[in-house]
């Protein structure tokens, strides 16, 4: 065989090689390349794993509680603090310009000794400041009277500063100032004490609960928000409240 043959025949076999190696690189790369690309497309879900069975994951689920019925009424565990309420048209710049209180009211009547002794209603006025007041045109009425209906104190009524001053409610005269009328506490009563510039500057309303023959309701301490149903014999008039 002549050198000009086998040179063509070695020439035609690297070619062969070559083009096959260049051919399997391709595939090679072209497998590579789709790998690749759907393993960073998203997939399609699949709607049959996305099922959930209801009755089998009921019970896992967590459930909002409901409120129970009355979770948001005040508890009934024991006795709620005895709190009177302000008669009703109370001044609020009355009130806050004159220090007097209606701090004590016997509704049922006490006697003590030398004290009221017809027994019948009374209340007691509390002074908070130091200066002595002049109730002379003062007025006071039960009921929610209009201020034309109410009571006149008259000259009588001074009251000393830091001191009490007792109205007497009966239709016999007795006690001064006297009151000619009664309080009226068989039933929900209330008071009110007017000033001359027909202003409510103090008032109280109580339920017949409230009210206890030979007793007495009154704020506690002297001139305080909070009222105190005093037993019989426990009333105190013209003294501290306690």
């Amino acid at each position: 065989m002549s050198k000009s043959l086998i040179s063509l025949i070695l020439c035609f076999g690297c070619l062969q090689v070559s083009g096959c190696g260049s051919s399997a690189s391709a595939a090679a790369d072209s497998a590579g390349a789709t790998d690749v690309g759907s393993a960073d497309l998203p997939q399609p879900l699949d709607a049959d794993a996305l099922s959930v069975d209801a009755s089998s994951t009921a019970g896992d689920l967590p459930v909002a509680a409901e409120d129970a019925p009355g979770d948001d009424l005040p508890s009934d565990d024991g006795p709620q603090d005895t709190a009177a309420t302000d008669g009703p048209g109370v001044d609020a710049d009355a009130a806050s310009l004159w220090p007097v209180f209606i701090n004590e009211v016997a509704a049922q009547g006490t006697s003590s000794g030398t004290f009221n002794p017809s027994g019948g209603d009374w209340a007691e006025l509390y002074n908070s400041g130091l200066t002595p007041v002049d109730l002379t045109e003062w007025r006071i009425a039960s009921k929610t009277k209009a201020f034309a209906d109410a009571h006149v104190l008259g000259p009588a009524a001074q009251l000393p500063g830091h001191g009490y001053l007792i109205l007497y409610f009966n239709t016999v005269g007795q006690g001064v100032p006297n009151i000619n009328d009664k309080i009226k506490g068989s039933a929900d009563s209330s008071l009110q004490l007017w000033s001359p510039q027909q202003q409510i500057v103090d008032g109280v309303a109580w339920t017949v609960a409230d009210v206890v023959k030979g007793g007495s309701y009154g704020r506690s301490p002297d001139g305080g928000a909070s009222w105190h149903v005093y037993a019989k014999g426990q009333a105190t008039p013209g003294q501290p409240n306690f």
